[in-house]
């Protein structure tokens, strides 16, 4: 058994920050990273960047994931956008609004945070925003065998 001693001159100033670890694409936390975004904006799967289980990417390039718009509740208004002349209506949808507003919306599709397409799950949430993933209390990476190499509750 394992133990953590915690000490404080003073209990209501204790302070505990969390840990964090390095997100891999692929790995436990991070599989839903699966394009990739050029310096000239093109996207690719990443499956064409890896080598023997590793992103082998491009200078410039961004792995990146997408993500919602919208929650439920309330109602979005349709917002008409445009890029290089074609034109594009992002749909709320009945019952839902706008996770940023409507104006957060245009300023994410005028940064280029927005895959160029209609649909609703089209915000990029790129790995480099924030690379790590908090470490918790699961431990994925052991055995839970007992000294025996008995494994669940129907064993002594």
């Amino acid at each position: 058994m394992h133990y953590v001693f915690w000490y404080a001159k003073d209990k209501e100033k204790v302070k505990s920050n969390h840990l964090y670890i390095d997100q891999v694409p692929g790995e436990e936390g991070a599989k839903e990273y699966k394009r990739v975004e050029l310096k000239d904006g093109t996207i690719f799967p990443i499956s064409k960047f890896l080598i023997n289980g590793k992103a082998n990417l491009p200078s410039g390039a961004r792995i990146f994931a997408t993500g919602g718009l919208v929650s439920s509740g309330g109602k979005g208004e349709d917002i008409k956008l445009e890029y290089f002349g074609k034109k594009y209506t992002l749909r709320c949808g009945q019952g839902r609004h706008w996770k940023v507003g409507e104006e957060g919306i245009k300023k994410l599709w005028e940064k280029g945070r927005l895959l160029r397409q209609e649909g609703l799950r089209i915000y990029k949430s790129y790995l480099d925003d924030f690379p790590y993933k908090r470490i918790n209390n699961v431990w994925t990476d052991t055995r839970g065998e007992n000294q025996n190499g008995l494994c669940g509750s129907n064993f002594i």
